[in-house]
């Protein structure tokens, strides 16, 4: 309801912090969350794979394939964050 109303009141300033400013994930901690997630994925889908179990196995993949894509994300706004913090200011 709060979202709606400000949507009405200020569409254009709203629109403006949503779409047109970045902001790019280069939290370490969200980083480790998904390592750590990635890690858990796989062991479930070893474990999955020990006792036929069909949708712990989808769901394990798609987890594994989603955390994996966070991670890669995650790891080039961290790459490219440092690139523009060596160049010189001038």
């Amino acid at each position: 309801m709060l979202i709606l109303q400000l949507l009405f009141q200020y569409p254009v300033d709203l629109f403006l912090c949503i779409y047109c400013i970045p902001k790019k994930s280069t939290n370490i901690y969200s980083l480790l969350f998904s390592v750590m997630n990635i890690v858990s994925s796989s062991l479930w889908i070893t474990y999955s794979q020990m006792k036929p179990d069909t949708p712990l196995m989808v769901r394990g993949s798609s987890d594994l394939l989603l955390f994996t894509i966070s991670t890669v994300y995650i790891v080039s706004n961290r790459l490219e964050l440092n690139k523009i913090q060596q160049y010189p200011k001038v």
